[in-house]
């Protein structure tokens, strides 16, 4: 009888949904790159702005840094997309916003903005 109430009350993980997994910690880092290089566009935005349209070494600098950076990001969300173990929401939104920055960093380039 002790056995029957120990088998019954006692749940063991199937494998298949038991718990939640944690998100992707390169996913995080790689949206935390996202608001980083978001804010540097802004700024460099900005300064040209100030300019008139007369961008100096720094505003180029600022908009190289935040182009890296999205390019670290992409690569970020990409590796982080290989770990099986863990939620790829994070991942998928990184990759997108910094997708999307890079985009308007080469939309500024070519169109000489």
């Amino acid at each position: 009888m002790a056995q029957k109430s120990q088998k019954l009350g006692r749940r063991q993980p199937s494998g298949l949904g038991y718990g939640r997994k944690p998100a992707s910690a390169f996913g995080k880092i790689s949206l935390l790159l996202f608001l980083a290089e978001a804010v540097l566009f802004a700024v460099s935005v900005g300064m040209s702005a100030a300019a008139r349209g007369k961008a100096d070494t720094r505003v180029g600098a600022l908009c190289f840094a935040a182009c890296a950076m999205s390019v670290a990001g992409l690569v970020l969300a990409a590796a982080g997309f290989r770990n099986r173990e863990t939620r790829h929401g994070t991942c998928a939104a990184g990759m997108a916003a910094n997708a999307a920055v890079l985009a308007c960093l080469c939309l500024v380039f070519v169109s000489g903005v």
